[in-house]
């Protein structure tokens, strides 16, 4: 079978390849890891950057797919788009091994969306070091190199992406860099901002993330209206219903699912409200979602959507 792989492979490089055979590049053993290793530069740039693309979507979309092996062949590839997609189809790997690698992309990389995709994934490392599931030396490293990067870049998108990552630590650098691009006058760092801010944890920014709410631009609204439930900031429920109206369907969503989070009575009852008016499946799914976490929030167990009607036979006899 593997070897069908291969030779489908080898064909034309917009030609499909088949499902089945691209599952056998999950969990892959070392003999045929070897032969795709010896084989990997004889293929088009484009069909390696196409197999490491379609890699990292089915390791989103199916999380019994286990590509990491050969993603890491591509962190190596001479591509950048190989390479960018090889982070991509690591994000199930919190290994210390592909902290270095990403560490080397984002140090040594030249080109900046490679840097800018390690920046990114770097955050799950740093979350990792404030939870001290790694060893601190390594946490230190990455931390250091994010810092550096901010300091250094002139890329705006390196620099809000590593401003990202760095928002889960806790050292004391990290709230004046957050405040920093809170006040620039660069829209997307802006925007990073108020990500940042809900990923920290930080109560501190509760008044920027209330302001942030009434933001003009929708992309500062929505990462505010995330950030209120990441920082379960109650003083933001009565905004975060307002935006229950709001004709911007991600922001409705982010809405929903930070009411969810805060939890309480009034987010509790304003999201039954809005069920009972909703036809959009994507959104009442949503509301089902944060309902739920709600009841959870205000130690409310039971069941806040389904009222079994007594004449339903499958209500059951209390008798």
């Amino acid at each position: 079978m593997f070897s069908e792989l291969l030779n489908e492979l080898k064909k034309d490089e917009d030609a499909p390849i088949r499902s089945a055979l691209v599952y056998l590049l999950s969990d892959i053993e070392d003999d045929d890891l070897k032969t795709l290793q010896a084989f990997w530069p004889s293929l088009p740039t484009a069909r390696r950057r196409s197999l490491m693309q379609r890699l990292a979507t089915l390791s989103e979309e199916a999380f019994e797919l286990d590509f990491r092996r050969v993603a890491r062949l591509g962190l190596t590839d001479p591509d950048p788009g190989v390479r960018k997609h090889a982070i991509a189809a690591l994000w199930t790997d919190d290994s210390t091994e592909c902290m270095r690698l990403l560490l080397e992309r984002l140090v040594e990389d030249t080109d900046i969306e490679v840097r800018t995709a390690a920046a990114q994934a770097l955050g799950a490392f740093v979350l990792q070091g404030e939870y001290e599931e790694i060893d601190p030396e390594d946490a230190r490293a990455v931390e250091d190199a994010l810092l550096n990067v901010i300091e250094e870049t002139d890329s705006v998108d390196l620099k809000r992406r590593a401003i990202e990552a760095i928002a889960f630590s806790g050292r004391r650098e990290v709230a004046p860099i957050i405040l920093e691009a809170h006040i620039s006058e660069e829209q997307k760092l802006r925007v990073s901002a108020i990500f940042a801010m809900g990923r920290s944890a930080n109560p501190r920014w509760h008044a920027d993330v209330l302001a942030a709410l009434d933001d003009e631009d929708p992309e500062i609204q929505f990462e505010a209206a995330r950030a209120a439930g990441e920082l379960t900031c109650r003083e933001a429920v009565p905004r975060l219903i307002g935006m229950l109206d709001s004709g911007d369907i991600e922001i409705k969503h982010a809405a929903i699912w930070s009411l969810g989070e805060i939890g309480g009575d009034d987010a509790s009852e304003a999201l039954d409200a809005l069920y009972d008016e909703e036809t959009d499946p994507e959104t009442l799914e949503a509301i089902e979602e944060a309902m739920s976490m709600a009841g959870l929030m205000t130690g409310n167990f039971a069941s806040m959507l389904f009222d079994f009607d007594s004449d339903d036979p499958l209500a059951g006899d209390d008798e």
